[in-house]
């Protein structure tokens, strides 16, 4: 849990505007404060859709950071700051892949963060498809309802696995 609570602490700076699409990346990791960390991660930015109660199939983005042991998904509705939440107590919910050969995949457990991102680690069914289907370029479904009883959010993105 202290990593998790270190990996969730350090800032992922996004603005859309001048950002590079679709390429991994190392960034370095900022903490609390702003300050660099001295720690590097690989991150990629992809644009995707998002549909609720009031809009359908508006861009957003998704900043995919892999940390070698864990990775993390932040959800940017309108390409913008700040980043979806899906509960303040950090909650549980179901992530859906379409895989390259058209095989659907629903991961269960993918842990929601209270600020912001899922995560999961090299523990989690997701991580390992993460790890070993490098190179092949997936479509992710997340349903915010599976998190809670009250979210009506889709989002749909593809990318490519490191």
């Amino acid at each position: 849990m202290k990593k998790l609570t270190a990996i969730i602490l350090f800032i992922v700076s996004f603005n859309v505007n001048g950002q590079e699409f679709n390429v991994w990346k190392k960034i370095q990791t900022n903490d609390q404060f702003g300050d660099p960390t001295g720690e590097w991660i690989d991150q990629i930015i992809v644009e995707g859709f998002f549909s609720n109660s009031t809009v359908y199939m508006e861009q957003m983005a998704a900043v995919v950071n892999d940390y070698g042991d864990a990775f993390s998904i932040y959800l940017f509705e309108y390409q913008e700051p700040p980043s979806t939440v899906f509960c303040h107590d950090g909650c549980f919910g179901v992530v859906v892949i379409k895989r390259e050969n058209g095989n659907v995949e629903m991961f269960e457990n993918v842990f929601a963060s209270p600020r912001g991102p899922l995560y999961f680690d090299d523990k989690s069914e997701l991580y390992k498809l993460f790890r070993s289907a490098s190179g092949e370029r997936i479509k992710l479904f997340i349903k915010e309802g599976t998190f809670n009883e009250y979210g009506s959010s889709t989002y749909i993105f593809e990318v490519t696995l490191p």
